[in-house]
């Protein structure tokens, strides 16, 4: 009879421990899912951002060609090599 006792007293103390380890993965869980919800409005506002950018820039030529000019330079600034040098 103590033995069944102490057998239930074991399955119970795994039992709150699995219940202990589940509320720490959910709460894990759930700030990566605030994280994430985080990151998804910031990247909408990005957009938001690029595309009135874009609405602008369409509207202005100088700015569109200034854009460009940019762009350029940053795939020019992709290209260089460890070295120092620019890959062509």
């Amino acid at each position: 009879m103590e033995d069944a006792s102490n057998q239930v007293k074991v399955i119970d103390e795994w039992k709150d421990l699995i219940i202990r380890q589940s509320s720490v993965q959910l709460g894990e869980v759930l700030a990566c899912l605030k994280v994430m919800d985080d990151a998804t409005n910031q990247l909408k506002q990005l957009m938001a951002n690029i595309e009135g950018m874009n609405t602008v820039a369409k509207s202005n030529p100088s700015i569109l060609a200034e854009i460009n000019k940019l762009s350029g330079d940053v795939l020019i600034a992709e290209q260089i090599v460890p070295d120092g040098s620019v890959e062509k």
